[in-house]
C-alpha cells in the first residue's frame, strides 16, 4: 500500500512537470555555461622516459590533385574625369653652329664662333674661335692704355667605333696682359718722381698650344680592362723667352678583385721650363702617379678606399743635384643617407698633389714674373658635410673641414713700387709658405618653374701660415649670388653679384703711404638677351655695374662699368 502512493505521487509529479514545460517558459531560467578544458597536474600520466618515434608509413601515399579555373565577374565602373588637353611641344632646332659678336666701350670688341658637324653614328667634329679686348678703362692709374687681349682658335674631331671611341683636340692661345699697376697717388706723385700720365705700359704675350687624345671604351670592358688612355701634349711661352713643354700620359684601369672591382690610374708627366729675362735657366719635373681606388655599398652606405701615390724628380740648373720625392696621399670618402633619399652625409679625407707650372701661375695671375721656382703644392683635405634636397626644386650642399697645405703659392707685391719710376718692373712674383685653414662652405640652387633659376655660395676660411708673415691677397670670405629668369621665352635675364672680403698686401711698416689691406668689394654684373625667334638674338652685358674702384692685386685696379652690347646668330 505504502509502495502504490508512492508510485502514485511520482506519477502526478512527472505530470505536472511535463504541463509545465508547455506554452510560454513564465518562472523558468535556462542557464548554459561553456568554458575551456583545464587540465589539472594530478590527471597527467607519464608513460614513458624516453619515448620512441616509429614511422609505420612505408609508402608513399599516391595525390591526385588539379587545378580548373573559373571566371569570376568584375563589375567596375570608373568614375569620369575631364577630358585630357594634349599640347604639341615643338623640339627645338639643334643648330650647328653660332656666331655672337658685339662691342663695347674702351674699344671693346668681341666675338665667338663655334661650329660642329653634328653627331653621327661614326664621326662628329667642329671648331671653334675666340676673341675679347679692351684698350684703357682703368681708372686712377698713371698708364693711359691698360687693356688686355684674349685670343682662342681649336677644332676637335670624334671617331666612333664599335668597341671604343677616338677624341682629338687641338687649340691655340694668345693672349695679351699689361702691367699698368701703378696707381696714381693725389698730391705725391710729384714728390716720388712719378709723372701724371705715362704712355703705354710693358706688357707680356702668353702663347700656347696644345693638342689631346682620348681612347675611351664605349661600353663596359670593351677594351678590357682598359676603361681610357689619354695623351696631352702643350707648348707655352711668352714675349721675353720663357718656354715650357709638357707631357702627360694618363690611363684608367677597371681590374677585378673577387667580387669587387679595383679602380687604377696610372699615368707619367713630365714639364720643363726654361726662362731667359730676370733669372735666366732651366727646371724641369718628372712625375709618376698611381691613384687606386675601391668603392664597396654598406647597407645604403657608400664607402670609397684608396690613396694617391706621387713620385717627382726635380732638377734645376742652379741645383747641384736633382731631387727626387715621394708623396703618399690617403683617399678615404663616404656618404651615409641621412634622411632617405632627402639629405646624404659626406665625410672624408682627400690627398692631392698640384704642380704649379709657369702656365698654371700665368693661368691664376697674369701679372706675375717669369722666372720663379716651380714648386708642386701638397694638399690634405680632412671634410664632413651634407647635401641634399630642401624641395623638389632646390638643394643644397654644405661642407666644411680643415686643410693642410705644404707650398702653397701666393703672390706678392714689393710695396716700395710707388716711390719707383716709370722703368721699374711692376711684377709680382710668387712665395710658397705652408698654411693650415679651417673653412665652412655653401651653395643653394633653386629653380622655380624653370623660369627662375637662383644660386646663393659663400666660403669662410682661415688661413695660417708658417713662412710668411700672411697669405697675401687672400680673402677670408667670398661669396655671390647668380640669378636667370626668363620671361615668356623672350626674354632672358641675368646678374651675378660676387664679393671678396678684404685682403692683406704687405706688412704695414713696409711703406706707410699705401694701406697694406686691400678693401673689401662687390662686383656686380647685369645681362639681357632678347629672342627675336630661334636664330636670332641681341644681348647687353655690363660690367661692374656699380663702377666700384678696387683692387685685384696691389695696384692692379680693376676696370670701371663697361657696357657691351651685340648679336647672336645661329647657323
Amino acid at each position: 500500500m505504502k509502495f502504490t502512493k508512492q508510485f502514485l505521487g511520482v506519477l502526478l509529479v512527472m505530470g505536472a512537470t511535463a504541463w509545465g514545460q508547455k506554452g510560454d517558459p513564465i518562472g523558468q531560467i535556462e542557464l548554459r555555461v561553456t568554458d575551456k578544458y583545464k587540465a589539472q597536474v594530478g590527471e597527467a600520466t607519464k608513460y614513458s622516459d624516453m619515448p620512441k618515434f616509429e614511422d609505420t608509413t612505408t609508402t608513399k601515399l599516391r595525390v591526385n590533385y588539379g587545378i580548373n579555373s573559373q571566371p569570376v565577374p568584375i563589375h567596375y565602373k570608373p568614375e569620369p574625369i575631364s577630358a585630357a588637353r594634349i599640347r604639341i611641344e615643338r623640339v627645338p632646332q639643334l643648330y650647328k653652329g653660332m656666331v655672337r659678336a658685339g662691342y663695347g666701350l674702351y674699344n671693346s670688341p668681341f666675338l665667338d664662333v663655334y661650329w660642329n658637324s653634328g653627331r653621327t653614328s661614326k664621326m662628329s667634329y667642329g671648331f671653334w674661335g675666340e676673341h675679347y679686348s679692351f684698350s684703357k678703362g682703368v681708372k686712377e692709374t698713371v698708364y693711359e692704355k691698360n687693356g688686355l687681349s684674349n685670343n682662342q682658335l681649336g677644332g676637335y674631331y670624334n671617331r666612333f667605333y664599335k668597341n671604343y671611341s677616338l677624341r682629338t683636340k687641338a687649340f691655340g692661345k694668345w693672349d695679351k696682359y699689361s702691367y699698368y699697376g701703378v696707381d696714381k697717388l693725389p698730391n705725391k706723385s710729384d714728390s716720388l718722381g712719378i709723372p701724371e700720365v705715362l704712355g703705354d705700359p710693358d706688357f707680356n704675350w702668353y702663347r700656347q698650344y696644345q693638342v689631346e687624345a682620348t681612347l675611351s671604351e664605349r661600353n663596359a670592358k670593351d677594351l678590357g680592362w682598359l676603361s681610357d688612355l689619354s695623351f696631352i701634349y702643350y707648348n707655352f711661352s711668352d714675349k721675353i723667352d720663357s718656354k715650357e713643354n709638357l707631357v702627360d700620359l694618363h690611363s684608367d684601369w677597371a681590374l677585378p678583385a673577387g667580387k669587387y672591382q679595383l679602380d687604377l690610374g696610372l699615368g707619367i708627366n713630365y714639364f720643363g721650363t726654361s726662362f731667359d729675362s730676370i733669372v735666366k735657366g732651366n727646371q724641369s719635373y718628372f712625375t709618376f702617379l698611381a691613384n687606386p681606388s675601391v668603392s664597396t655599398t654598406v647597407k645604403n652606405m657608400l664607402f670609397d678606399f684608396g690613396f694617391n701615390l706621387f713620385l717627382t724628380s726635380y732638377k734645376a740648373d742652379w741645383e747641384i743635384n736633382s731631387q727626387g720625392n715621394g708623396y703618399f696621399l690617403p683617399v678615404i670618402k663616404m656618404q651615409i643617407p641621412f634622411v632617405q633619399d632627402v639629405i646624404t652625409l659626406k665625410a672624408g679625407m682627400k690627398g692631392d698633389l698640384k704642380q704649379n707650372s709657369y702656365r698654371q701661375i700665368t693661368k691664376d695671375n697674369n701679372y706675375v714674373v717669369p722666372g720663379d721656382t716651380l714648386k708642386p703644392t701638397r694638399n690634405i683635405d680632412l671634410y664632413v658635410g651634407f647635401h641634399g634636397i630642401l624641395s623638389a626644386s632646390t638643394s643644397f650642399n654644405l661642407i666644411g673641414g680643415i686643410t693642410f697645405n705644404k707650398d702653397m703659392a701666393l703672390y706678392y707685391r714689393n710695396p716700395i713700387y710707388q716711390r719707383l719710376d716709370s722703368m721699374a718692373v711692376t711684377h709680382l712674383d710668387v712665395r710658397y709658405s705652408n698654411n693650415t685653414s679651417f673653412y665652412v662652405r655653401g651653395e643653394l640652387a633653386t629653380n622655380i618653374k624653370n623660369n627662375l633659376q637662383l644660386n646663393v655660395f659663400g666660403e669662410l676660411r682661415t688661413f695660417d701660415v708658417d713662412t710668411e708673415l700672411e697669405a697675401w691677397h687672400m680673402p677670408g670670405f667670398t661669396g655671390g649670388i647668380n640669378v636667370d629668369y626668363t620671361i615668356k621665352e623672350k626674354l632672358k635675364l641675368n646678374s651675378s653679384w660676387d664679393f671678396v672680403g678684404a685682403r692683406t698686401a704687405f706688412a704695414s711698416d713696409l711703406n706707410p703711404d699705401l694701406d697694406n689691406e686691400l678693401p673689401a668689394y662687390l662686383d656686380v654684373g647685369l645681362g639681357a638677351e632678347y629672342l627675336f625667334n630661334t636664330r636670332l638674338s641681341a644681348f647687353l652685358n655690363v660690367t661692374n655695374l656699380l663702377n666700384n674702384k678696387y683692387d685685384m692685386y696691389l695696384g692692379y685696379k680693376a676696370q670701371s662699368i663697361n657696357f657691351l652690347m651685340g648679336f647672336t646668330y645661329k647657323l
